[in-house]
């Protein structure tokens, strides 16, 4: 009997280790990645980088944010852009900070899949960023959400860790952030660190409190790299079973609204990490 328990149970163990280690890549170069760059890029560019990515496998890209040209002319052509999108596979998602910018994504006519909401753990942050506090971002997702009951929404909190302006957020704020989006019955929840302050004790903890509130399928990781700290912190996130992580080429980009320098997560430095642990992506980096 205790021959046919350690057969099995041998057989349990080799199944599993067998058994592919899959994690996503939510690429942001397109839209976290560009809009910190001084020369806007023009359509041909963005069309040219786009097939790129989708060359080197990329089945999750968030493509634009539909927020005003005029503010942010690297997304001015945004409906025109969202309009060349094709339906190869790819799960496409943008920004959509409002019910304006919700009217827009419909006018582009796109195969756009998800709607990004985005806020801040900080109202510091919140309204340098957004130009409203907390209840005042809500209230506008809101209007989104009741316009259209059945689109995907994805809702980011930036400033997690540590915002520029006021130093340490609790985790109490991000847990009250959590439970709003759950509320909105958002598909996916990204945890942000926005100047790359975070650190593996800070990232537990705030996991540890907001797994309380939603399932581990819908936490995803978008992670800084300002101080070469985002791979701990994928690393911690590995551990606790979160399977998105976001991430630009070379590491382009970050938030405009941060008063400190800040970077993305570079996909070379983030696939390179995942398949020395032996996880799989499904992402080749171009040569």
């Amino acid at each position: 009997m205790v021959e046919l328990f350690l057969k099995n149970h041998l057989k349990i163990i080799k199944l599993v280790y067998k058994m592919k280690r899959v994690v996503n890549i939510l690429d942001v170069t397109l839209r976290d990645g560009l809009q910190n760059e001084k020369r806007v890029y023009s359509l041909s560019e963005k069309r040219m980088l786009l097939d790129r990515l989708i060359k080197c496998g990329f089945k999750d890209i968030e493509v634009t944010s539909f927020v005003d040209g005029k503010k942010v002319p690297q997304f001015a052509d945004n409906i025109e852009f969202c309009k060349l999108l094709q339906d190869n596979g790819v799960k496409y998602s943008a920004l959509i900070p409002n019910k304006k910018g919700y009217n827009m994504m419909k006018e582009s006519g796109s195969i756009i899949t998800e709607g990004a909401l985005f806020v801040s753990a900080s109202d510091t942050f919140n309204k340098k960023n957004i130009n409203t506090d907390l209840e005042g971002a809500f209230k506008r997702f809101l209007e989104i959400r009741k316009e259209d009951d059945k689109i995907e929404l994805r809702g980011s909190i930036s400033c997690c860790f540590k915002c520029p302006y006021e130093g340490e957020v609790s985790v109490e704020r991000v847990v009250d952030v959590v439970k709003r989006y759950k509320d909105l019955n958002v598909s996916r929840i990204d945890i942000a660190d926005t100047i790359g302050s975070g650190t593996v004790y800070q990232m537990r903890k705030i996991l540890d409190e907001v797994l309380k509130e939603v399932d581990i399928s819908k936490v995803t990781g978008h992670f800084h790299d300002t101080n070469g700290g985002a791979l701990d912190l994928v690393g911690e996130c590995l551990k606790y079973g979160v399977t998105t992580f976001h991430s630009s080429m070379d590491g382009i980009g970050g938030c405009p609204f941060s008063s400190v320098r800040v970077g993305n997560l570079s996909t070379q430095k983030l696939v390179m990490y995942l398949k020395e642990r032996g996880y799989e992506s499904g992402v080749e980096i171009l040569k």
